[in-house]
C-alpha cells in the first residue's frame, strides 16, 4: 500500500518546517508497513526550481494514480493540495485529511470532504498523527481485504468508497 503525502509547498509560510512534517509523517507510514510518495523529494519549489510545471504535474498526477490513498495536510492554503484532494474524490480514493488543532482550513474544502463522508482529523503533535495513521492504514488494509473477500469488513470513518 502506498500513501501519497500531500501538503503545501510553494505556498508554505515555512518550507523547512513543512518538509520536516511531511518527512516525519513518511517515516511513520513506513514504520507501519506502508510505502509513501513525497512530492517535494522530486519537485521541491526551491531545490528543484527548474523543474517545469508540466513535469511536476505529470510526476504528481502519476503518483496519485498509483497510490492507495491520500494523506492531505490542510494546515496552509494550497492550490495543489486542493487539486489533489479533488482528484482523489473523483477517483474514489480514500483520503486522510489532517489539520493542526490550532488552524483552520477552507470552509469549501471542509464542506466538500464532509459531503463525501470524510471528517478532518485534528492533531496536536506527532503522536496524534501516528495514532491516526495507524487507524487509517489498518482501515485501508481491511478495505483491500474486503475487496478480495465475500464478507464485508468495517471501514472506519475515512469516507465512502
Amino acid at each position: 500500500m502506498m500513501l501519497y503525502i500531500s501538503g503545501a509547498l510553494h505556498s508554505s509560510s515555512n518550507l523547512n518546517e513543512a518538509r520536516k512534517l511531511y518527512e516525519t509523517t513518511a517515516k511513520l507510514v513506513e514504520q507501519k508497513g506502508a510505502s509513501f510518495f513525497l512530492p517535494h523529494k522530486q519537485n521541491d519549489p526551491v531545490r528543484a526550481a527548474k523543474v517545469s510545471s508540466e513535469e511536476v504535474f505529470t510526476r504528481d498526477f502519476s503518483a496519485i494514480q498509483e497510490s492507495s490513498a491520500l494523506v492531505a495536510f490542510l494546515n496552509e492554503a494550497s492550490h495543489g493540495v486542493g487539486a489533489e484532494v479533488a482528484l482523489c474524490l473523483e477517483w474514489g480514493k480514500p483520503i486522510l485529511p489532517l489539520l493542526e488543532a490550532s488552524r483552520t482550513c477552507s470552509r469549501f474544502l471542509e464542506g466538500l470532504l464532509r459531503s463525501r463522508s470524510f471528517e478532518i482529523v485534528r492533531y496536536q503533535n506527532t503522536e496524534d498523527i501516528s495514532r491516526t495513521l495507524d487507524c487509517f492504514i489498518r482501515s485501508q488494509q481491511s478495505r483491500i481485504l474486503n475487496e478480495e473477500c465475500a464478507d464485508p469488513l468495517p471501514y472506519g470513518n475515512f469516507g465512502d468508497y
